[in-house]
């Protein structure tokens, strides 16, 4: 059954186009990358940084060609399970590619906003620091390869699925199957939860410290809590996504075809613009936060639907669109989903 979309929705439906088609350029610069060899003589980095320690180590040459092959497989797999999101939300099936899009681009805009900020009060040339400098390029290719796998399976699963599902688990008594501290959604947002996901947070945007300059902090710890959500929420693949997308375009430069030269002209074009269309989020977010629940006497509203007390199992909501029979859409992420009578 279609759904009617709201002008929120048409907003975001028409920049969810622009995210994809960015998802879509990184997937085909993955495969020139892999085709011309670009990531010949360089050594995988193992490591987990997060203040106030550091560890570092490198994997065995012996064992690269396997790490590798593995990080594209991961990629491939998320990218074939949001292309299915985005399908379905071309479709008015489902909501969840437009949460992604939102979330990106709320990302990318607050991003460009501490910068530009850090930018007028510090007076330095680039408060966020350059970690690259004269770093080869395969390195740096391999670097924008390996963190969107690497980095969500340390600060989103070991950090946050596992200490979640955990307390979720044993204190709140949550019959959660076990897989989901690994591959994360469908967490419920309890004070518990949502401590780890600060935690995991600190620790993702005290890693950019080592390379990068205090003034980086506020955006990558910004990034860590929207990616943690998306991991909570719908899953690991997604937070892959996010972060392959925000990481890998940065390839595009290091590819040595003028092809490859004008699309990086179109992407710095594509961030400025989403920049700009995030500023309305940062309202609808704000609003959707601060906006207090209702309470009847002795506790808090209870919000029922066919004679149920249900929330969005995507994102915590509690107002719904019934659509058909025991199918519901969430009013605020889009999501469809079906209670069981």
């Amino acid at each position: 059954m279609q759904i009617r979309r709201s002008l929120r929705d048409k907003y975001t439906f028409i920049l969810s186009i622009t995210v994809y088609l960015i998802l879509f350029l990184n997937i085909i610069a993955l495969y020139v990358v892999l085709s011309q060899n670009l990531l010949a003589g360089v050594q995988v980095p193992f490591y987990v940084i997060a203040l106030p320690f550091a560890f570092i180590d490198f994997l065995p040459v012996n064992y690269e060609y396997y790490w590798v092959s593995f990080l594209v497989i991961v990629i491939l797999i998320s990218f074939a399970l949001s292309s299915l999101d985005f399908y379905r939300y071309t479709k008015n099936e489902d909501g969840r590619f437009g949460k992604l899009t939102e979330l990106i681009i709320l990302t990318i805009s607050i991003t460009y906003l501490t910068y530009f900020i850090s930018l007028f009060v510090t007076s330095q040339q680039n408060p966020f620091g350059n970690p690259i400098g004269n770093t080869p390029p395969n390195y740096v290719i391999l670097s924008l390869l390996h963190a969107p796998v690497y980095e969500e399976l340390v600060y989103r699963v070991l950090l946050l699925g596992i200490p979640a599902f955990i307390i979720n688990y044993f204190y709140y008594g949550k019959k959660i199957p076990f897989y989901r501290a690994f591959t994360g959604g469908k967490f419920e947002m309890n004070k518990g939860t949502v401590t780890f996901l600060f935690i995991s947070a600190f620790f993702f945007g005290s890693a950019h410290l080592i390379s990068w300059e205090p003034a980086k902090f506020p955006s990558a710890f910004f990034a860590g809590l929207v990616l943690g959500y998306l991991f909570l929420r719908y899953g690991v693949y997604m937070s892959i996504t996010m972060h392959f997308i925000i990481d890998f375009s940065g390839v595009y430069s290091y590819i040595n075809e003028p092809v490859w030269n004008i699309i990086t002209i179109f992407l710095a074009i594509i961030t400025l613009i989403w920049f700009v269309a995030g500023l309305p989020y940062y309202f609808i977010y704000l609003r959707s936060l601060i906006r207090p629940s209702k309470k009847e006497k002795g506790g808090y509203e209870k919000n029922l639907v066919l004679g149920y007390e249900v929330i969005c199992p995507y994102c915590g909501f509690d107002k719904f669109e019934v659509i058909e029979g025991n199918k519901l859409r969430c009013l605020r992420c889009g999501g469809i989903f079906q209670i069981k009578k």
